[in-house]
């Protein structure tokens, strides 16, 4: 489409595709909509700043998480809502419904680990990954010690390709947290 999205809360619900070098918007709360959620998918091209929307995604009716992350293995963005995982492709602009299954709330961010193929969601006192490329489970909760950073809402996630780590912030502080998988 011509039109741009509006002013919208986005949670964590914004990728960046560094292949075509493009922002993508899942959903996200309108300014206008007084808490409600779109499910539309908006992409941002970063050469030109014009927005198109591309389609929508599954979502579940009442929301509660929105976590999204890139993939490189695939070249392809997650996301996911608290029940849906959706794979959506920036080439075909679809999106696949993969698996319905889980709970979480918003407080949560996203980062994929692509050394182990590792959907990870953490924050406000989760830490819990989804295998990919299928998403098959219930929630793999993770015991973890000496992660200040998972009792903050939304903390910073990146995937350090040097280490081959997750690499978390907890909004504050001088600390740094690195996450080492071994499941």
């Amino acid at each position: 489409s011509a039109c741009s999205p509006n002013a919208r809360q986005t949670y964590d619900a914004l990728v960046y595709d560094p292949v075509h070098n493009k922002m993508i918007d899942f959903g996200g709360v309108p300014a206008w909509d007084n808490g409600g959620w779109t499910n539309f998918i908006w992409e941002l091209d970063l050469n030109t700043l014009k927005w198109t929307r591309t389609g929508q995604y599954q979502q579940y009716q009442s929301l509660g998480s929105i976590t999204s992350g890139w993939d490189p293995n695939t070249n392809t963005a997650w996301v996911y809502d608290s029940l849906n995982l959706n794979r959506y492709d920036p080439v075909t602009h679809s999106s696949t419904l993969v698996t319905q299954s889980g709970n979480l709330d918003y407080h949560q961010s996203a980062i994929i680990d692509p050394v182990n193929n590792i959907y990870w969601i953490m924050g406000s006192g989760i830490m819990r990954y989804l295998p990919l490329p299928s998403g098959a489970f219930a929630g793999h909760d993770v015991a973890a010690t000496g992660c200040g950073f998972l009792s903050v809402d939304y903390p910073g996630l990146t995937w350090n390709s040097k280490l081959g780590k997750v690499v978390a912030y907890p909004w504050g502080g001088n600390t740094i947290y690195i996450v080492n998988f071994t499941g």
